[in-house]
């Protein structure tokens, strides 16, 4: 497949950034990348901004093994000896509409996008992701995402409308958003309650041009 490249150890499939940032990678989900995905999660810089994570609600090891399974997720950085080191996840899914409180209008809207057959322009994407603290700033997320989505999503999974999220605080995982294409449609004040807090969130969506 283009874009595509292989471990020569490890025969294990990935996609690389481009350069200057070809030493990171986002490879398939491996279950060693459990334990570090549990430090990212429950860091206090990171929780906040994901929904779940912390001592209220802490991501647990078999949280951790429960998420691992779609293809090109995990983001690596490839170390001059030959190692690599989890940086952190990406995923894009069918929309699941999470924040939505009416539960009603959520299972319309889940059922419609669901019921699209593979390939279909039509189907609704959602984004999400996190990357380790010490590597935010460098705009490697930036990249991860316009990686994925031209190396992956638009070539193999056809997609054309794709979703993210972010609390209304998130100033960086905005402009990152922006940066590849997303543009803010609208904000939904007060949909979710983390720590006995009300959140906002912020929906930007990217079209294919």
């Amino acid at each position: 497949m283009q874009h595509l490249e292989h471990n020569p150890k490890t025969n294990e499939a990935f996609l690389r950034l481009d350069s200057p940032q070809s030493n990171i990678i986002i490879t398939p989900p491996r279950l060693e990348d459990a334990f570090p995905s549990t430090v990212i999660l429950n860091d206090s810089r990171i929780y906040p901004r994901m929904g779940f994570g912390g001592p209220d609600n802490p991501y647990t090891m078999e949280r951790a093994y429960n998420w691992i399974g779609c293809p090109f997720r995990h983001i690596r950085k490839l170390n001059d000896d030959g190692t690599d080191e989890f940086l952190g996840d990406i995923g894009i899914e069918r929309a699941n509409w999470t924040k939505i409180p009416d539960l009603t209008e959520r299972e319309r809207l889940i059922a419609e996008n669901k019921k699209l057959a593979s390939g279909n322009p039509d189907i609704i994407w959602q984004l999400g992701y996190y990357l380790a603290p010490k590597y935010q700033g460098l705009g490697i997320m930036s990249s991860v995402i316009e990686t994925v989505i031209r190396k992956w999503a638009v070539p193999h999974m056809a997609a054309h409308h794709i979703r993210a999220t972010a609390f209304h605080e998130s100033e960086g995982s905005i402009r990152v958003l922006e940066k590849n294409g997303f543009r803010l449609t609208k904000t939904v004040n007060n949909c979710i309650v983390i720590g006995g807090e009300s959140r906002s969130l912020h929906v930007l969506e990217w079209h294919i041009a």
